[in-house]
């Protein structure tokens, strides 16, 4: 008589060998089918079509690498420019990274025609995307110093963020559409005209700071205030032909940027930066480190220590035809 116990044991065995068998079937059906294979293709051509099949997956890895890497420059570079107009708390916080990239090298010989290559945030609704040229001209400059022949149109220019958009991402969508595009920081001293305009503005030390004396002609009521400062100093200093804005803020948009190690008389020092506005005070700099202080309203106006941290260093173009740094 069998045992109760043997049965499970016997089944369990007879199910091990049924798995081995089929086991075994499997891999006598996969060699010949291999065989098959290689001997109707032949090695030389499998061999080839997994080099292909690899080398589409190498190009399919390198050129998500490749476009990962455009989107960080991209993203970096937006922020670059937020931040020389709105200061680097917003420009480093700036969500944006769908922006617009050159497609072609900038001519600095001519009127630059170059088209760039644009993707909008959102498209603006009342004007369509379009290439600017940029036009030489004799007359004085009304509104910015660093609109020349050689300086690139602004992609920005027509871009309006979206609805979704946090709030320095917006404020950086709207600050980047004004003034030129802005190349790497400067790093070679100033020139006579920018010495010129920080003598003429450590002139008026003694005189008051107020809100809005002062204009490009001289002081007003003994007064200067900190922009009309700087207006009146670059005015006079390039014998009218350059008119920087009234405004604070508008007057960082013009110029080229410079790292705040290469800071030379006539270089005009931004801080007291507005969570989405951009800056409230402005200092001329008489040397690396000092500049004429007009920001401390119904005081004199004196010499100061240039303020460090979060600081934004313009250099007003002064020369028609100055070469513009490629962004």
């Amino acid at each position: 008589m069998t045992s109760p116990d043997n049965e499970p044991r016997r089944q369990s065995a007879l199910r091990g060998l049924l798995g081995a068998a089929a086991v075994q079937g499997t891999r006598k059906v996969a060699v010949s089918a291999g065989s098959a294979v290689v001997g109707a293709v032949g090695w030389p051509v499998i061999l080839a079509v997994a080099a292909v099949l690899i080398l589409l997956a190498l190009v399919l890895v390198i050129t998500a690498i490749v476009a990962l890497s455009r989107m960080s420059d991209q993203q970096q570079n937006f922020a670059y420019q937020c931040e020389s107009r709105l200061g680097y708390s917003v420009g480093n916080t700036a969500a944006l990274a769908v922006v617009p990239r050159l497609a072609t090298s900038v001519p600095f010989d001519q009127a630059p025609s170059t088209a760039w290559e644009t993707t909008a945030l959102q498209p603006a609704t009342t004007t369509s995307a379009t290439t600017t040229t940029a036009t030489p001209t004799s007359t004085p400059t009304t509104a910015t110093t660093s609109a020349n022949s050689t300086s690139p149109a602004n992609p920005y220019a027509t871009l309006t963020p979206p609805p979704t958009a946090d709030a320095n991402t917006t404020a950086c969508a709207n600050a980047v559409r004004n003034g030129d595009v802005v190349g790497p920081p400067l790093t070679t001293p100033g020139d006579e005209i920018g010495r010129q305009a920080a003598t003429l503005a450590n002139n008026q030390v003694g005189l008051l700071a107020t809100d809005a004396d002062g204009s490009t002609a001289g002081p007003t009521n003994e007064a200067f205030s900190a922009a009309n400062l700087v207006r009146y100093a670059y005015y006079q200093a390039t014998g009218g032909e350059v008119t920087l804005p009234k405004d604070v803020a508008q007057q960082i948009d013009t110029g080229d940027r410079v790292d705040p190690s290469a800071i030379s008389p006539g270089d005009l020092v931004f801080f007291n930066f507005t969570p989405t506005q951009g800056p409230t005070a402005v200092m001329i700099a008489i040397t690396p480190t000092l500049g004429i202080d007009a920001t401390t309203v119904n005081q004199p106006i004196a010499v100061g220590v240039l303020p460090t941290g979060n600081i934004i260093v313009k250099r007003p173009r002064t020369q028609t035809h100055q070469e513009v740094p490629t962004p």
